[in-house]
């Protein structure tokens, strides 16, 4: 397992229970000097700002999703990609030969 990567539901369920009972522990509320209405300004944060992304930030509900985001070893084999792409896409009376 990679840190910050959930590999399936149940662990990332696991890990948003552990966050939120972590945020609602003493050590917070200590570390805010008793002042309740920080702790609900973080719980509204995840929940309307966070947790309404989820399906943008875990790894295991995107690893279905082709990218374009190939890496390779030398700038010809890009410009070569990026020209086939152009032709294959913009172009439909276009041999695709590559």
């Amino acid at each position: 397992m990679r840190p910050g990567y959930v590999e399936d539901q149940n662990e990332y369920e696991i890990s948003k229970f552990i966050l939120l009972q972590f945020i609602c522990s003493a050590p917070v509320i200590a570390a805010a000097e008793g002042k309740i209405f920080m702790i609900v300004a973080i719980m509204k944060f995840l929940r309307f700002h966070v947790f309404v992304y989820e399906g943008l930030f875990l790894h295991f509900k995107r690893m279905d999703v082709p990218t374009f985001f190939v890496s390779h070893s030398s700038q010809h084999e890009v410009s070569m990609m990026v020209v086939y792409l152009c032709l294959h896409f913009y172009s439909c009376d276009a041999p695709l030969t590559y």
